[in-house]
């Protein structure tokens, strides 16, 4: 396998688990457990960081070399 298209595929995989709507689905199927209270806790940060995320690798994605 190419090197080029792996590191393509890995940069759209994650892409799409980075992507802040995400976020909702995953503060939704974790609600009523620790994990669910951090999520709930640090909402506004862990948007930013995943939308940071999924931009950055978004952009690695669409690079055409």
């Amino acid at each position: 396998m190419n090197i080029k298209i792996f590191k393509n595929a890995l940069a759209w995989t994650f892409a799409v688990m980075t992507c802040p709507c995400h976020l909702f689905i995953l503060a939704a199927l974790l609600a009523g457990s620790a994990a669910g209270a951090f999520v709930k806790s640090y909402f506004i940060p862990l948007f930013i960081v995943f939308s940071i995320l999924f931009f950055i690798s978004l952009s690695k994605a669409l690079e055409t070399k």
